[in-house]
């Protein structure tokens, strides 16, 4: 599929977010008519080219944290076909970002209905709030996978089993505090080799139709100022499971409304789709 300017635009905003200053990134394309398809890039403008072809008839995925440079050697800025290596979790340089993956209830291999999406979105607002007024999180990036939203939190983290630990605890408990029986927080997706959606892309999961369509995915709001989140606000988060003694009172987030003066609802408007 041949991309307009405006999503080449989209793609090349998204990786400068994620992999400033000529960072490195895999590139990773699954289950293709010629197997896994992957390449590691510094250069944007040679990934934005060599994925178009794929787009539209494949899911495009990217790592959000930056591999060692040596992997450049695999296949430097461009994709090679029947990808015998990509990249594992001793691989990553540093954790920069963790993402929270909110995802409706459906079946498996499917697109989401605009209902189901709905259902995605309203949690990603229930999670931004609670963990901004009650664990002192920053406002993430917010990001539409074209099936649900993903939560952006930057990162300053070493890559250490300690760290993937302390991370995969927080879904699990982000994953208690806020999943419903219609929206999911995905718990497995802190390892620090972890692929996303490369947003821009159209998302191609499932048959397409008019119920549950082939949606693009973006990044839809982006805070005036990225902040990294803290390690007492993680360890504030791991601290919030109910105790067996505890009260109801103070078995889940309170919900409180934050005190300072950042209008956290009018920042959520007009978050539910991609144009």
């Amino acid at each position: 599929m041949l991309l307009d300017d405006v999503k080449r635009n989209e793609i090349t905003a998204t990786l400068k977010l994620l992999h400033p200053e000529n960072g490195l990134f895999e590139i990773r394309i699954l289950k293709t008519q010629q197997g896994t398809v992957s390449g590691y890039f510094t250069d944007i403008e040679s990934a934005v080219i060599a994925i178009e072809s794929y787009v539209g008839k494949y899911d495009i995925y990217f790592t959000i944290n930056p591999p060692n440079h040596k992997l450049l050697e695999r296949s430097r800025n461009r994709l090679t076909t029947y990808a015998k290596q990509t990249t594992s979790d001793s691989e990553i340089e540093r954790i920069n970002w963790l993402l929270v993956d909110l995802d409706p209830v459906r079946k498996s291999g499917t697109a989401s209905t605009d209902n189901e999406k709905r259902n995605a979105f309203e949690l990603a607002s229930i999670v931004v709030k609670g963990l901004r007024n009650d664990f002192d999180f920053p406002i993430p990036v917010i990001c539409d996978s074209g099936n649900g939203f993903h939560l952006l939190y930057k990162l300053d983290m070493d890559n250490t089993p300690e760290n993937a630990n302390t991370l995969k605890s927080l879904l699990s408990v982000l994953d208690v505090l806020y999943s419903t029986d219609s929206a999911k927080v995905d718990r497995v997706t802190f390892n620090p080799a972890r692929i996303t959606k490369l947003y821009g892309v159209q998302s191609v999961k499932g048959d397409n139709s008019p119920e549950r369509p082939h949606r693009w995915s973006c990044i839809k709001k982006i805070p005036n100022e990225i902040v990294s989140v803290s390690i007492g606000a993680i360890n504030r988060v791991l601290e919030a499971l109910p105790k067996p003694d505890d009260s109801d009172d103070n078995a889940t987030p309170s919900n409180s409304e934050s005190t300072n003066n950042f209008d956290l609802e009018k920042w959520l408007i007009d978050v539910m789709s991609c144009k």
